[in-house]
């Protein structure tokens, strides 16, 4: 099922978010780099409930298309703004593409696993890397997120399964 479909019809969950693994290039802070991280929905940091060491997380704020936003990981955030903690507002270029940092992660956060950029979707749904353009609604059968879901009180896993595969 589509993203938005599930996430509408998901009855065992309090917040449903979504990312897309990603490897950008991070240039105009001297050599360029290349970076892990992801492109993730708008509730993809409220379901894992871990706040930004600086700034805030993206959020439902952050309108697709309204200008994509960033959060740095706290090693991209030491190696390359050298810990400062007013990159919070400076704009960046990840690949070819102009964004507006928003938050900076504690060190102990790392997800998806060795992420350490994440960007807000130019859509409602993070869009797909061979079509980066346009809308992944028209994408409906494929296949190509991860979705974390944040259980209600008492909801079994087996129970959130059963519900997914309905």
């Amino acid at each position: 099922r589509a993203f938005v479909d599930w996430k509408a019809a998901v009855q065992s969950a309090t917040a449903v978010g979504a990312w897309r693994n990603g490897t950008f290039n991070l240039s105009g802070l001297g050599a360029p780099q290349r970076v892990s991280g992801a492109i993730v929905s708008d509730s993809f940091f409220s379901v894992l409930a871990v706040p930004a060491t600086y700034g805030r997380v993206i959020d439902a704020t952050d309108v697709p298309g309204g200008g994509r936003v960033a959060v740095l990981g706290h090693g991209l955030w030491e190696r390359s703004f050298n810990a400062d903690p007013a990159v919070v507002g400076r704009t960046i270029v990840v690949s070819g593409e102009t964004v507006r940092i928003v938050g900076v992660m504690p060190a102990t956060f790392e997800f998806p696993t060795a992420s350490e950029l994440w960007l807000s979707s130019k859509f409602s749904v993070p869009e797909h890397s061979l079509s980066p353009n346009v809308d992944p609604l028209g994408l409906r059968p494929s296949s190509y997120l991860w979705a974390v879901v944040r259980l209600k009180p008492g909801v079994t896993l087996a129970a959130a399964a059963a519900e997914r595969r309905a």
